[in-house]
């Protein structure tokens, strides 16, 4: 018997908390990530499981304590037109990354702050290092 293949998500959450009636509560968001990159598509196809039907994304703004920002999930920022979404909108965008090509996407992240006017974390893997916060500043003085 031929089963059907596995399809794999991978999601981003985001967590905020919230106060009601002098108790802390989460708000949890789980979202699936909208866009694959080339090589986690070739892994995916190479160990015969499916890659999901990205044909409908969205992103989310969050408001907390007057901050608007939204999360990405590292190759979803590779493409100007889904990083500029919120673009004047937003204080801070946040990347969760697992990327070993540090210096290109080092390209990305000074693009973004800039882009969007907005601060821009980082949060790379240890193994590749690159965690940051970036400033849309000029560096010259």
């Amino acid at each position: 018997m031929l089963l059907p293949p596995i399809i794999i998500i991978r999601c981003l959450i985001g967590v905020c908390p919230i106060l009601l009636g002098g108790v802390t509560y989460s708000i949890v968001k789980v979202r699936i990530k909208n866009h694959y990159s080339p090589a986690e598509i070739e892994q995916l196809i190479g160990n015969h499981l499916k890659v999901p039907d990205t044909k409908y994304w969205n992103y989310d703004k969050f408001v907390w304590r007057g901050a608007h920002f939204a999360c990405y999930n590292c190759y979803e920022l590779a493409d100007i037109e889904y990083r500029s979404i919120f673009k004047s909108k937003v204080d801070l965008l946040i990347a969760s990354v697992y990327n070993k090509d540090v210096n290109y996407f080092s390209n990305i992240v000074e693009s973004v702050s800039r882009d969007v006017h907005c601060y821009f974390i980082q949060d790379n893997s240890s193994n590749y290092g690159d965690t940051r916060v970036t400033q849309p500043t000029k560096t010259a003085v």
